[in-house]
């Protein structure tokens, strides 16, 4: 699919403009004082980034960082989250970065994550999510794939966090019935079209998120955790294939209207108006929606939600 050829392409220059900046932040700095890792989340960590991406990072560190260590991590990861701010990677305005408070000690980190895993909250959850899409990028790879290993065992183990999680997202409903209209957005935005990614692909991340937590799946790019989830049982084998395709329809959609947009030299965005879609895709996209509504029904079966 021409989407996930180009998320994969735009996260894997991501990773090497990461990479580069931080041989660049070790050159000025020396050679760091315990074993690290840099982490990206969200849709770096999947191979799912697009034509607009801010920045999802963290510093996972071999233990908390105290003095000279600490001071040496702080200057890192500010070197490295301004380097990316400048190459045009935006600051993530969740505050999710290894600037920010996103740099701790692996104990730290499983504390955090532990916390969210057996006392979750709406809130929190909602905000943990991005964090359960992880992928080590650079330094001591074996310490992330360690922590994603025990994260994903606790997370599969607790289904109130997992219930929490299928009744998050619920919040994204795809906007059946609302085809040549203005769709009113959460956030009481009034916008001319359907926001693609709100209304479509956040849905089946999000689904996908869930079961993969729920089988202990450890791949974290949304098609390769559907095939895995079907194959193992986790869902049904045809739904997670349709969720699939619908994904890569919806994604292709958006795409195609990201690239008129940058063509036509405005700022890329997620809104499509369905008037500008040929009656066939119209017709398919319903379809897609339709795909995801049903998926998104039989979660909330399943968690009582």
């Amino acid at each position: 699919s021409q989407v996930t050829e180009v998320g994969r392409v735009a996260s894997m220059i991501t990773d090497a403009c990461t990479r580069r900046l931080l041989a660049l932040a070790q050159d000025q700095l020396g050679e760091a004082p315990m074993a690290w890792t840099w982490m990206a989340f969200g849709s770096q960590a999947r191979l799912e980034q697009g034509l607009v991406s801010d920045q999802d990072n963290g510093l996972l560190l071999a233990e908390a960082p105290e003095g000279e260590a600490a001071e040496y991590f702080r200057k890192l990861a500010e070197f490295v989250c301004d380097g990316l701010d400048e190459c045009g990677y935006i600051y993530c305005p969740g505050g999710v970065m290894a600037k920010g408070e996103w740099r701790m000690g692996y104990a730290d980190w499983r504390k955090t994550f532990s916390g969210w895993i057996w006392e979750p909250k709406p809130k929190s959850v909602m905000h943990s999510s991005i964090f359960f899409d992880m992928r080590g990028v650079a330094g001591d790879l074996a310490m992330a794939r360690r922590l994603q290993s025990e994260v994903l065992q606790q997370a599969s183990e607790s289904k109130i966090f997992r219930r929490f999680l299928a009744a998050d997202c619920m919040g994204h409903r795809p906007p059946l019935g609302l085809f040549r209209r203005f769709v009113q957005e959460h956030d009481g935005e009034k916008s001319q079209g359907l926001n693609l990614k709100k209304r479509g692909v956040i849905p089946i991340v999000d689904l996908a998120r869930v079961r993969a937590l729920e089988g202990a799946i450890s791949a974290v790019h949304t098609e390769e955790r559907l095939r895995a989830a079907g194959e193992q049982g986790v869902m049904n084998e045809r739904d997670a294939d349709d969720l699939i395709h619908a994904l890569r329809f919806i994604g292709n959609v958006r795409l195609r209207h990201q690239v008129a947009l940058y063509d036509r030299g405005e700022k890329p965005n997620h809104l499509v108006d369905p008037d500008e879609l040929s009656g066939l895709h119209r017709r398919y996209l319903r379809s897609a929606f339709g795909i995801v509504r049903t998926a998104q029904d039989a979660l909330s079966n399943r968690y009582q939600v």
